[in-house]
């Protein structure tokens, strides 16, 4: 899996942490680690699962995960490639208008 950061604008540095373009050439199962922020993804090629339980679940082409306090596993498709936005700890609270606690160890279509 390969990953390229990019640093936001000067405009969106108070909201977001970093960007960050990943693609991945073959089937791949990782795990993600809590993280302080919510991040935002697109998948513009391929898609992901999370597996939760045993089973797998297809996530939604564009979607957002929230703050977790537990590891997730993820699976990729081959070919998939994404951007994901992640957010500074009070950065999305700026663009979206529910409680962002809502979100709290989920991920959701946008």
């Amino acid at each position: 899996m390969g990953m390229v950061e990019a640093e936001p604008v000067d405009l969106l540095k108070p909201y977001v942490k970093k960007i960050v373009i990943q693609s991945a050439d073959n089937v791949e199962t990782y795990k993600v680690l809590p993280d302080t922020s919510l991040v935002m993804g697109f998948q513009y090629k391929g898609s992901i699962s999370i597996i939760e339980s045993n089973q797998t679940h297809k996530l939604a082409g564009n979607g957002i995960t929230g703050f977790m306090d537990r590891y997730r596993v993820f699976a990729n498709a081959a070919e998939t490639k994404s951007i994901l936005v992640y957010f500074t700890e009070a950065g999305a609270y700026n663009f979206f208008s529910f409680p962002l606690d809502e979100l709290f160890n989920k991920s959701i279509s946008l």
